[in-house]
């Protein structure tokens, strides 16, 4: 997922969240009674709160128990019981769960979008706030008889909602779910490294045209004595490459870690688990063992994938982490990642994050 897209669902993710916090303000009034009542969800809450308490200790909910002054538990049952022989307790049933659905849909979609990680994990989030979207729509505009009821915390959760959908529609049409283009980052990184490609040919037709002019001006025995000498530079490398120790052909292994990844090991060996996403930090790593909502913001900038592929032996290896990471073969780095940046290796790798956390790719 790119930087901006990332940054979009946050966003989203975060008008959700207020928008399940303005259902806290009154967001209904009623006559009853003879009195005009309001009901917040801290009015929710608390009753419920002292209902659930008073059932532990007793065993029951007596009659006489006040949910919200003047009404009692009694009331309620009472309430319940008259539209039941009314013959609209179906109705009662349906207006709460049109009236439910939303606030569960809007929970759901706030924990998969601080969770999403890319296209396909945007889909679920994306499709049930348009649908709490489409409903909120359908009650405001369609039922306007509902209006006079209705107070600040209804309109509040519902104008978070068209805000947390544009957001979304946002990224979807930039591209801000899908992966960073590999090509513009290979381009970005030899700009940065003063080399642009061309440079080296340059260099290469000087070199050869050099060649060519002092091949005229030099004699048979001194171009028989460079063939010579190529052929021992060329059996030389030869040489050196066989000297070389070949990498060891990876089995789907992550394991042998130090610092953070102390202790873990996962076997990506079968399809169902080919990838993990790890955390490059230690409050990243806890998050993802334990699932934690709570770290979700710091484990979206702080995680590296790590996938396998059992055709060929090799791992890539995505960075979506500000920290620096560094592969290494035989002794040798070979590739530095930074934040975006995507490599596939072959053969057995260890994985360096800092100075002090590391991991064997086996």
């Amino acid at each position: 997922m790119r930087a901006y897209g990332r940054f979009m669902k946050n966003i989203a993710a975060l008008a959700l969240l207020f928008a399940l916090l303005s259902l806290l303000l009154p967001f209904c009034s009623f006559q009853a009674a003879g009195q005009d009542m309001t009901l917040s969800g801290l009015d929710v809450l608390k009753a419920g709160g002292s209902a659930a308490y008073t059932y532990i200790q007793q065993g029951s909910v007596p009659d006489d128990h006040i949910m919200k002054a003047p009404f009692s538990w009694g009331d309620v049952k009472d309430g319940l019981h008259y539209a039941d022989d009314a013959g609209a307790s179906d109705l009662l049933i349906a207006g709460g769960v049109a009236a439910g659905l939303p606030v569960l849909f809007c929970l759901l979609a706030m924990c998969m979008l601080f969770l999403a990680e890319g296209s396909k994990t945007m889909v679920v989030p994306t499709f049930l706030t348009l649908l709490t979207v489409l409903e909120l729509a359908v009650a405001l505009l369609g039922f306007p008889a509902l209006h006079p009821y209705l107070l600040t915390g209804v309109y509040l959760f519902a104008v978070l909602h068209v805000v947390a959908l544009v957001f979304i529609l946002f990224g979807w049409l930039t591209g801000g779910y899908r992966e960073p283009d590999r090509k513009k980052r290979d381009r970005s990184r030899r700009n940065d490294s003063g080399d642009d490609g061309r440079s080296g040919r340059r260099k290469h037709r000087h070199k050869r045209g050099k060649r060519k002019k002092s091949g005229r001006k030099r004699s048979k025995k001194d171009s028989n004595d460079k063939k010579n000498k190529e052929k021992k530079d060329q059996s030389k490398d030869e040489k050196k490459k066989e000297a070389q120790p070949k990498a060891a052909a990876a089995v789907g292994n992550v394991c042998d870690g130090t610092g953070i990844y102390q202790g873990f090991q996962w076997n990506l060996r079968s399809e169902a688990s080919s990838r993990v996403t790890i955390g490059t930090t230690p409050e990243a790593m806890r998050g993802i063992e334990k699932g934690s909502l709570k770290a979700a913001g710091h484990i979206a900038d702080h995680n590296c994938q790590i996938s396998y592929h059992p055709e060929d032996g090799s791992y890539t290896i995505d960075s979506h982490a500000a920290e620096r990471i560094v592969l290494r073969q035989n002794g040798k780095a070979l590739h530095q990642l930074n934040n975006g940046d995507s490599v596939r290796v072959l053969g057995q790798v260890k994985m360096e994050v800092g100075s002090s956390h590391s991991m064997w790719l086996k």
